[in-house]
């Protein structure tokens, strides 16, 4: 017979691990992008080889590259936060079982708002940096790019700020004082 509440605790650890390796993701790419916005001029003719592209890359399109990727790897973190909120709504029925699986060290079961907010958001400042710095040196500015590329890299990361707005770890103590007021 399948036990549910197995089921349950196994997806809500690997929506858990989930979230932290897309953060990750969108952390390092961004940085390796604002890396290579910051240092092009060192760059020589071959290209810069990036993870993922099979070919090397010029420095303009492998930093579009890498914020692609950052805007991928939010959408996905983003995506595993919202199951992993789904799944913890679901074992509140278990409230021991929620606790214990609520335990898992990550940044989404942080109780301190700024490592969740710090986490979720860093990307997209890391990102928004990577765009705007060559763009400080075009000339007319390109506002209508800049404002393109701002949506595209918010989004996904105001989303995962909406489901750490609160952690996921904390699901327990709703669960346990729902557990206490049935009592």
């Amino acid at each position: 017979m399948l036990d549910t509440g197995q089921v349950f605790k196994e997806n809500l650890i690997e929506a858990f691990k989930q979230v932290n390796q897309y953060v990750v993701l969108g952390l390092g790419t961004s940085a390796s992008a604002l890396a290579l916005a910051l240092s092009t001029a060192s760059i020589g003719p071959q290209g810069v080889n990036v993870p993922g592209a099979f070919v090397p890359l010029d420095p303009h399109s492998a930093r579009n590259f890498l914020l692609v990727v950052c805007i991928l790897a939010g959408a996905m973190a983003s995506y595993s936060a919202e199951w992993a909120t789904v799944i913890a709504k679901e074992l509140e029925s278990t409230p021991e079982l929620l606790q214990a699986v609520c335990t898992y060290p990550c940044f989404a079961t942080s109780v301190y708002p700024g490592v969740r907010y710090i986490a979720s958001l860093l990307p997209f400042f890391l990102s928004v940096t990577a765009v705007l710095i060559p763009a400080l040196h075009q000339n007319p500015f390109p506002w209508g790019a800049l404002r393109i590329w701002a949506v595209f890299l918010i989004a996904p990361y105001l989303a995962l700020v909406s489901y750490l707005r609160n952690p996921i770890g904390n699901a327990w103590i709703v669960a346990r004082k729902k557990a206490d007021t049935t009592d």
